[in-house]
């Protein structure tokens, strides 16, 4: 009978898993594999805050959730010298934010609304108001921002060990990633206690050797005997790092994937890798230099900044 990954619970009710966050654009599924309350504990637990934080990046780069929308953002925007608030549609529309004030034209106090759409304008003079005049729009700039202050809270680390995890069960089979030598990496998954099994890093040179686009999510997995470990490099939007230890006794035969899931597309692209080790390479690369850094949330945000930032500059012939 089927078991879920992450608890004793059996049974046929069982939901299928994302390896990715359908949020973040994963439909890379591990079937009939989590029960319903391991599901909506995630979610309730991590998930659901943490993705949401990535909405900019998402709504920057096009990036669809399950049901195919991009999502809509907060935003302020510049209109003939004054800065007002807007909401900008994941249909790249933007709509801004009505202003509603009192006004003494002739003597008389009026109620004057300012930037409303024509649905919200039918709707108003249902509820009674007289439309005098409307306000025309203009050229508009606009400007938004987020905030990178949770890509090390332990939130985002059982989402990054989460990833490696269901990568390892996508790739390498739901019997070997069950086997009781996973038992820590699953409960942290589950609970988050015990140790922490992910680390964020930064690392400039692997991510030359090694450069993925912001629309690419990965995960590079490496089991290696004369270690004796199981790790994970997990990529999300192509820049954010994180260095997962999926079992620390291992003492099995080397293994080493790698996949590339294309958020924007949805769909796995191939891994282009430079060497037949490539994976061992970038595991040890990462784990042996001195330039790695660890655990440092403003320079892996400084850095993924800049990372979005040079994606978004135009593209010009040389």
């Amino acid at each position: 009978m089927p078991r879920c990954l992450f608890c004793p619970t059996e049974g046929n009710a069982l939901t299928d898993e994302h390896v990715f966050p359908a949020a973040l654009g994963g439909n890379l599924v591990v079937k009939n594999s989590v029960c319903k309350a391991c599901n909506n504990g995630f979610s309730e637990a991590f998930e659901e805050d943490i993705v949401k934080r990535f909405e900019h990046v998402r709504h920057i780069f096009r990036i669809p959730d399950r049901r195919g929308n991009v999502p809509d953002i907060d935003t302020k925007v510049e209109l003939q010298g004054e800065q007002l608030d807007a909401r900008l549609m994941g249909n790249g529309t933007l709509k801004l934010k009505p202003i509603f004030t009192k006004e003494v034209r002739n003597g008389v106090e009026e109620r004057v609304a300012r930037y409303v759409s024509d649905r919200q304008e039918e709707d108003l003079r249902k509820s009674g108001w007289e439309m005098a005049e409307t306000t025309s729009g203009g050229e508009v700039q606009g400007f938004f921002s987020g905030r990178l202050d949770f890509i090390n809270l332990p939130g985002m680390l059982r989402l990054a060990t989460k990833i490696a995890y269901l990568a390892l069960v996508f790739r390498m089979g739901k019997v070997f990633a069950s086997s009781s030598a996973f038992e820590q990496t699953r409960s942290y998954v589950r609970t988050g206690t015990g140790a922490t099994r992910a680390r964020l890093f930064l690392n400039e040179g692997f991510l030359g050797v090694c450069p993925q686009g912001p629309h690419l999510h990965s995960v590079v997995l490496v089991g290696q005997n004369n270690k004796r470990s199981v790790d994970a490099i997990v990529r999300i939007f192509g820049g954010l790092c994180y260095f997962v230890n999926l079992y620390e006794c291992y003492v099995g035969a080397d293994f080493s994937n790698t996949l590339v899931f294309d958020a924007h597309r949805g769909e796995i692209v191939g891994a282009l890798l430079t060497h037949l080790q490539g994976e061992f390479l970038q595991v040890n690369y990462v784990t042996e230099n001195k330039e790695t850094i660890w655990n440092d949330r403003v320079k892996s945000g400084e850095w993924f900044t800049r990372f979005i930032d040079r994606a978004l500059q135009p593209k010009t012939d040389t």
